[in-house]
């Protein structure tokens, strides 16, 4: 499994991010966060709540976690955040202590890319794996 790091000191161009004025520094930070209710999606400027307070982002249908309803909802996200933050390829992946591995394979993959129409778009292709919840 191919797993991409951030890169510590350049930006989408290659540019030193030091040298940016600090208001383009702006960051989406999009991490995706696995339960055992479905997933929660947030970034630095949002979080994405689900019908109720409180409720998953994408909550888990009939018992199942639901992974083309998370890459509908990350098309929308990279859509939106396309060429608006240097950070709009990369993606965090957080579970629970139980969540099975399986799973979050499948929540990689589903960040990854969609399939739209006959062909694939990229959603976001860096992904990091963050330490578990507790």
């Amino acid at each position: 499994i191919e797993l991409n790091l951030p890169p510590a000191a350049l930006g989408p161009e290659g540019e030193m991010l030091a040298e940016l004025p600090q208001e383009e520094l702006k960051r989406l930070d999009l991490t995706v966060t696995i339960t055992d209710r479905g997933f929660f999606i947030s970034s630095s400027t949002a979080v994405l709540g689900g019908q109720n307070a409180g409720e998953p982002s994408i909550p888990l249908i009939d018992g199942a976690y639901d992974f083309q309803g998370l890459s509908d909802k990350l098309y929308e996200v990279k859509t939106k955040a396309k060429d608006r933050f240097p950070d709009s390829n990369q993606i965090i992946i957080m579970a629970e202590l139980d969540i099975d591995y399986q799973t979050v394979i499948s929540t990689m993959d589903a960040a990854r890319s969609i399939r739209i129409g006959n062909g694939i778009e990229e959603l976001f292709p860096e992904v990091s794996l963050s330490a578990g919840i507790y």
